[in-house]
């Protein structure tokens, strides 16, 4: 069993690159250790316009969740190496919290010609396709 240590993309991201290995015929302790390897390579950034997950699983209390709301910030999250998520920085407004998460991923990619990046969205496919 393999821990993404991620979400959704990341969790495709590994899936892929596991075919690819499987494709070229490696052997199975192999491709556990080389698709371990990319997982630990692997970055998670993702950008929250509702706080309300937040406040339900108890990481915002309520007053912070409606402050926060109210003034619409807008949290840039990550993950640690080993899965936690973490908030990075906020921003008011979703373009100016997209705008710094951009700015993370560009300055903590070491040899972006050689990663594979991936984008999804929630219902949001223009904010997807302008990041």
């Amino acid at each position: 069993m393999l821990d993404s240590k991620s979400a959704s993309s990341g969790q495709l991201n590994i899936a892929m690159y596991i075919r690819e290995l499987c494709d070229q015929g490696l052997e199975f302790d192999e491709i556990c250790e080389k698709a371990a390897a990319c997982r630990d390579r692997m970055n998670t950034y993702f950008v929250l316009n509702n706080l309300e997950t937040l406040r339900k699983n108890g990481r915002l209390t309520g007053v912070k969740a409606l402050v926060a709301s109210t003034l619409n910030i807008k949290p840039v999250m990550g993950a640690t190496e080993e899965g936690t998520i973490i908030q990075l920085v906020q921003a008011i407004g979703l373009k100016k919290a997209l705008q710094k998460m951009a700015d993370i991923v560009a300055r903590e990619t070491a040899n972006p010609q050689k990663k594979c990046l991936m984008i999804t969205h929630c219902n949001n496919l223009a904010k997807a396709e302008s990041v």
